[in-house]
């Protein structure tokens, strides 16, 4: 018989308690709705995401906005996801990065490219850019493999020093 892990317990036991107190969608604009509460719980049962004063607010419809302070980029990238698999339409972040380490973008750009490079007897990214401007990360161009990109691009961004970053790679015709 196989046991579940402490934090599967809370994280049920938190799951539960919030689905039996409060109905959902009572309290629309609220951070005390049975979905605001579950989203929180989730994002901060994920040992990987480390936001500070983290505010989930349902804001109706299936609306959610995300609020607090996080280090890395990944952080943020990673809260949403975790977001994205309750039932939500929307979700709105204003968590904001501010990074513990202040790069330069040419030191971000150099780091970034350094992570691509890692990967080019491998993945078709001779047509990739690169752009970076004021901390924020533009990955740009075309490529044959795009789910490849699409996984270099998630080691990206925990890049310490990115605020933002977006991958606009599109899949070559």
């Amino acid at each position: 018989m196989k046991l579940l892990s402490i934090r599967t317990i809370l994280f049920l036991i938190i799951f539960v308690s919030l689905a039996l107190i409060i109905p959902v969608g009572l309290f629309a604009g609220s951070t005390n709705t049975v979905l605001a509460k579950q989203i929180k719980a989730k994002i901060l049962l994920n040992k990987n995401i480390s936001i500070d004063n983290l505010e989930v607010t349902d804001e109706g419809n299936g609306e959610v906005k995300l609020d607090g302070t996080a280090d890395l980029y990944g952080e943020v990238y990673l809260a949403v996801r975790e977001a994205a698999e309750f039932n939500t339409q929307m979700i709105n972040t204003n968590i904001e990065v501010i990074p513990k380490e202040t790069k330069s973008d040419a030191q971000i750009e150099k780091e970034v490219r350094a992570e691509l490079n890692k990967h080019t007897k491998e993945v078709d990214l001779k047509d990739v850019d690169v752009t970076v401007e004021d901390s924020v990360v533009r990955l740009i161009g075309t490529t044959t493999q795009k789910d490849a990109v699409n996984e270099i691009f998630k080691k990206i961004i925990w890049i310490p020093g990115i605020t933002y970053a977006r991958n606009e790679v599109k899949e070559k015709k």
